[in-house]
């Protein structure tokens, strides 16, 4: 999950700074099909997104031609022990940190 969504923002960044501005038009880039196909689960919230149409509702990017997963990210764990031990005590600190914050 994670990494499907590094690698849709760094698609959509490096499509939007291209110098050859002719064969990369991010205005006709089908941004939803790109997204399904990078397996994503949610939109992560992005200008490039909300410049192309995608709208906030509910603290969610909704942008036509996706349709978002209800599973919550946060709940699907690593297969790896280490970093499923790892995510629980980041999400334990970042909560930590909220409250106190």
């Amino acid at each position: 999950v994670n990494k499907g969504e590094r690698a849709f923002v760094s698609s959509v960044r490096a499509y939007r700074e291209h110098r050859c501005e002719q064969v990369f038009k991010l205005a006709e880039l089908d941004l939803a099909g790109l997204a399904t196909g990078f397996g994503l689960l949610r939109l992560p919230f992005m200008r490039e997104l909300l410049e192309a149409g995608a709208k906030a509702v509910k603290r969610q990017l909704v942008l036509p031609g996706f349709e978002p997963d209800d599973t919550d990210p946060r709940q699907v764990k690593f297969r790896d022990p280490a970093r499923e031990k790892a995510r629980v005590e980041r999400e334990a600190r970042e909560a930590e940190e909220a409250r106190a914050g």
